[in-house]
Order: C-alpha cells, then sequence, then structure tokens
C-alpha cells in the first residue's frame, strides 16, 4: 500500500510539473491524512472513475474497489467527464461480502442509512457509512491480527478479478441479473474461492 501511494505521488507530482510546463496552473492534492485537501471518493465518483460501494471506496466497472486515486487540479481546458451508474448499488445489497469478512466489523450490513454511526463520519447523505475507528484500531492495535485482515474488505469484493472473458462475462451477468442471481453469485463467489468467515476478532 506504501508503495503504491509512493508511487501515485511521483506520478501525480510528474503530471502537475507537466501541464505547469505547458503554461497552465496546475497543483498536486493531498488526499490522505488528518487534514486533506480533497475528499477522493466523492470526486472521482463526480469524475465518473466508479460508483460508491458499501466498504466507503470506489467501486469501478473494470477494477473493482482494487484502486488508489491521487488528484491534480488544473486550469487546463478538459473534456468533463460524467458520473456513471453501472448497478454498483443493486449488487452490494445483494453481496455483502466486505461486511461479512470485515474482522472489526466496520462495514455495515443492510441498506443505506443517513444516520451517522461515528463522530467522524460527515452526516446529511444516504449511504453506507463507515465505521473508520473500528478499522483503524484494528490496524493499529493488533499487529498480529492485522496479517489477518490485510485489506480483507478488497480481496474478498466478486468485482476484484482479473480482465478476463470469464470474469467479464459475470461482471455483465452480475449487473443484469435480478436480485435472487446476484445473491447466487456472491454465494458461489464465496464457494468457488473457498472463503471462510472465521478470524480473529478485535
Amino acid at each position: 500500500t506504501a508503495h503504491a501511494y509512493a508511487r501515485l505521488k511521483m506520478i501525480t507530482t510528474q503530471l502537475t510539473d507537466f501541464i505547469q510546463g505547458l503554461g497552465y496552473e496546475a497543483m498536486y492534492r493531498e488526499t490522505l491524512g488528518h487534514n486533506p485537501e480533497m475528499l477522493i471518493v466523492p470526486m472521482a465518483i463526480d469524475a465518473g472513475i466508479g460508483e460508491f460501494a458499501r466498504n466507503g471506496r470506489v467501486l469501478s466497472p473494470e477494477f473493482g474497489t482494487n484502486m488508489r486515486i491521487k488528484a491534480v487540479t488544473t486550469d487546463l481546458p478538459l473534456e468533463v467527464d460524467k458520473p456513471i451508474s453501472f448497478g454498483t448499488h443493486e449488487f452490494c445489497m445483494a453481496c455483502e461480502n466486505c461486511a461479512i469478512y470485515c474482522p472489526p466489523r466496520a462495514i455495515p450490513f443492510g441498506p443505506p442509512t443517513e444516520e451517522p454511526i461515528t463522530l467522524h463520519n460527515n452526516p446529511g447523505y444516504r449511504k453506507w457509512y463507515i465505521h473508520a475507528e473500528k478499522c483503524l484500531m484494528f490496524w493499529a492495535a493488533n499487529k498480529k491480527k492485522w496479517l489477518s485482515c490485510g485489506g480483507r474488505c478488497m480481496a474478498v469484493c466478486p468485482w476484484n478479478k482479473e480482465l478476463s472473458l470469464l470474469h467479464n462475462g459475470i461482471r455483465r451477468l452480475a449487473i443484469s441479473s435480478p436480485q435472487a442471481l446476484k445473491k447466487i453469485l456472491a454465494w458461489m463467489d464465496r464457494k468457488v474461492y473457498h472463503r471462510k468467515r472465521k478470524i480473529g476478532r478485535a
């Protein structure tokens, strides 16, 4: 994870320099830490990268939630993308894999809500609120157990498969199928990949 963020910092810094070399304003924006300059999830959704998923991340039709995203702002004239919709909400409602396998139970079950579950959630939106404190405390206070998590919410997402004919076909089926079949596909994913719920709890 740290290596990916380091590479992203290098890439976005180079992109910033390139745009400035064209004579336009450009600035790398920090999206991590206690005081980020931008909230990258809503920005990525507005940019059409993907939709909001149950685990609080952006789910892309090509790459699932297995992405790290950074930002550069600029006044360079660009073609503006729009938000996309390809059925993430319906699939997440039927799946719940990330909630099932989350060791500290930081990811909610059931439908989205307008009620924040912790002080650090920003209210006023209907969405799946993540209990970030539980997630961070699990990472920080359970060094041995952390190895049994390691981003399990991303690892168990059925969407995070390689881009192959088989998995692309299943993706299309998951988008267009009724909820009952979506639930069956999520169940098959758990069975085929021999996933078990048992894990050391925080």
